[in-house]
């Protein structure tokens, strides 16, 4: 994603914020499916001055997807 938004590609940004939504969407990533909708959004409008604010979102909202799936796999017992 950051690739595409330093070359200037937001159609493709855009189609990866639109795959990433449904992505997280489909394993109840709730607020990485969202934020990814706002760049998704952001992108169709135009709104070059909220990317960069919009995928730092998406990478706060993987981290915190991925510690809380880290620690329930850590609890899970056989």
């Amino acid at each position: 994603m950051k690739e595409h938004l330093k070359d200037g590609k937001t159609t493709d940004l855009e189609h990866v914020a639109h795959s990433l939504k449904g992505a997280a969407g489909q394993i109840a990533a709730k607020p990485l499916s969202r934020a990814a909708f706002l760049l998704e959004e952001a992108c169709k409008r135009g709104e070059k001055e909220n990317f960069e604010t919009y995928l730092s979102l998406i990478e706060k909202r993987y981290l915190d997807f991925k510690d809380n799936a880290l620690k329930v796999v850590k609890n899970y017992k056989v």
